[in-house]
């Protein structure tokens, strides 16, 4: 029986079905060989191209490593750490946007999730970090975004944007969580969380719960203390000559038998000058809070004989805060240059004010970006600091006594280098090198007397000129560029400099050099060597001791090493190979500070500690390392 229900074909229909059987073979064969591909094309269109990402985050990081082991401590490195994110950045934009083959919708997600984000966390982040967001994070987080892409293959569906979203939240946002606590010499940066105390902060507690009036009373008018220098004091920056030499102390060298005694240990504010010592008084800078600080410690104690704060603070990310200068003792009085730019004289027994100048309002300058750096030079009369102002005010004199401006002469605005008295040809100097070289003025006048030129674009000097017998002068610079021997020589009042040798075998940045003997000690970047003087050739070059500070021990021949990690050294002097004798950890944390040797007491400081150790001594007879003057290699 036929189903009611069942429709019957239409007239139509049953035409439509006929012509459908009768349509060729050839034609059923080309509409199915045209469809398979355009389909196939349509999908390869929204395949991703992320090789092109892989390779740019690549090479970004190979930038880096061969910037930090090739170039370590020059400007390449730095220019490579600071702009190749940078570079990345920009192409990676360009490729996401014009080559990535991704969506729209895809494209524009990513670019308003990256760019929305970091400018949010740009807001958040530490004071600290700003400079670090380009160098360091960015890197992390365009590694991070591009291997989310490649895992997903393009974050092409919602659940994936929305995880691209989130890791580009969570690598920005890690980086809001942190501060910067310095960088040291190979760029490596000490990195902490935000709520963690800082050593500047741990040290002001400790001093809130011990405040107490000084261990030691300071002399008064009743009881006036006249402090006189002797040979045996350390009464400025580097010592008396400002060379880093020490004579007329025998060490002992074997320290597995006799080794070096800690007298005393403290914690101190932030502060990157040394110390200076007359008799039993220690004088240094260091940073308080909101306040500058002079500290007269007790040699043999190290407890706190008196106190000189006043409000000023200067603070950059590589360092952090506090003075960067070494106070100077002259006659009396102690003379100190705080990191933004205010001049003290205080009488070295109490603290008490004698004067005080604003040497960058006297300027016109304001604080370079490291800080003022100079340790005053008392000379003749004068106190000479520099303050890279315009116009002249590269140096700027005060008379000693009234601290009365007195003449100010020099264009140089980029150094962290010290003035340096000299006596010339026999005529009385004051040496200063700047990015323009070096220079030479007499001190009562600010007369120039003559300069070498050795111009660096952008760069600043620090290292102190080293006096060599002959009137022949060494300029040792870093980032690259090495260091100069030049001769003085002179016709009557003309003078004029007659260039030696340039080598690359040594490129201190901020680590000044030693010689003896015919042979230069100090650090090239960050290893340790030594160069023949006569030629400016290298002789060895071993010591991995970092950005660390050197002084010399006389007649005995020693090299007394502080590297930039608080390990203490000792060397033999030799011209022939890296001897090391003795090596202890000394003091914790980043080491930039000079060491001074007064008698057989050695006194250490970084930013965060001060110590003193007793090292053994030994009869002149005994010395392991001979004591007889060898004969100058260029004598040979």
């Amino acid at each position: 029986m036929p189903d009611p229900f069942k429709q019957a074909p239409s007239v139509a229909g049953a035409e439509n079905r006929e012509s459908s059987q009768k349509i060729p073979e050839n034609q059923v064969s080309s509409d199915l060989s045209t469809s398979a591909p355009q389909e196939s094309t349509q999908l390869a269109s929204h395949t991703p191209r992320l090789w092109p990402a892989v390779v740019i985050v690549a090479l970004l990081w190979v930038a880096r490593i061969v910037a930090s082991t090739v170039f370590s401590g020059t400007p390449t490195e730095f220019m490579t750490m600071l702009f190749a994110p940078m570079a990345a950045t920009v192409v990676l934009f360009l490729w996401w946007l014009g080559l990535s083959k991704l969506a729209w919708i895809d494209r524009l997600w990513g670019i308003f999730i990256v760019v929305i984000v970091g400018a949010i966390a740009g807001q958040l982040i530490d004071k600290s970090m700003p400079l670090g967001m380009v160098m360091f994070a960015l890197p992390v987080v365009l590694t991070i975004v591009v291997a989310w892409l490649v895992v997903t293959r393009g974050a092409n569906s919602w659940n994936h944007r929305a995880g691209l979203a989130l890791v580009t939240c969570l690598a920005w946002g890690y980086f809001t969580l942190l501060r910067v606590d310095g960088i040291d010499g190979h760029m490596n940066v000490d990195t902490r969380y935000r709520w963690e105390p800082t050593a500047e902060s741990e040290f002001l507690a400790q001093q809130t719960k011990t405040a107490s009036p000084p261990a030691l009373p300071a002399a008064s008018a009743n009881a006036p203390v006249t402090l006189v220098a002797t040979e045996s004091d350390w009464p400025e920056f580097r010592g008396k000559n400002r060379d880093s030499r020490r004579a007329g102390v025998m060490l002992a060298t074997d320290w597995s038998k006799s080794p070096p005694k800690q007298l005393w240990r403290q914690l101190i504010g932030p502060g990157w000058g040394s110390l200076a010592v007359v008799g039993n008084y220690v004088f240094t800078q260091d940073q308080r809070g909101e306040n500058e600080a002079v500290i007269c410690l007790d040699l043999a104690t190290g407890k706190v004989r008196w106190l000189f704060e006043h409000p000023a603070r200067f603070w950059e990310v590589v360092a952090g805060a506090g003075p960067r200068a070494t106070p100077t003792f002259h006659e009396g009085r102690l003379y100190t240059f705080g990191g933004s730019g205010k001049l003290h004289c205080l009488e070295a027994a109490t603290g008490a004010v004698i004067w005080s100048r604003d040497v960058a309002a006297d300027a016109k300058a304001t604080a370079p970006q490291w800080g003022f750096s100079s340790s005053p030079l008392v000379f003749e009369g004068v106190v000479c600091v520099f303050a890279g102002g315009s116009e002249n005010k590269s140096l700027m004199t005060y008379d000693a006594l009234s601290g009365e401006p007195l003449w100010s002469a020099g264009s140089g605005v980029l150094s962290y280098s010290s003035p340096h008295a000299a006596t010339l040809h026999g005529r009385s100097q004051i040496l200063f090198a700047s990015e323009l070289g070096l220079e030479a003025y007499e001190p009562k006048t600010g007369k120039l007397l003559w300069n070498h030129p050795w111009k660096l674009e952008g760069m600043a000097r620090v290292v102190q000129p080293h006096l060599l017998p002959g009137n022949k002068i060494l300029i040792g610079t870093g980032y690259g560029n090495g260091t100069m021997l030049i001769e003085l020589k002179h016709d009557g009042e003309t003078f004029t400099t007659v260039e030696g040798w340039l080598t690359k075998e040594m490129k201190p940045y901020f680590n000044d050099f030693v010689s003896r003997d015919g042979v230069l000690y100090g650090f090239d970047g960050a290893i340790f060597g030594a160069i023949d003087l006569a030629t400016g050739d290298r002789l060895w070059k071993k010591g991995r001791y970092g950005h660390g500070q050197v002084l010399l021990v006389e007649p005995q021949g020693l090299l007394v090493v502080i590297s930039e990690t608080g390990d203490l050294v000792l060397l033999e002097a030799s011209a022939e190979k890296h001897i090391e004798l003795a090596k202890i950890r000394a003091l914790t944390g980043k080491t930039w500070n000079h060491p001074v040797l007064v008698g057989n007491k050695l006194l250490l400081r970084n930013g965060t500690e001060v110590a003193c150790y007793e090292l053994a001594t030994q009869p002149a007879e005994l010395s392991a390392v001979s004591t007889n003057a060898e004969a100058p290699r260029s004598a040979r």
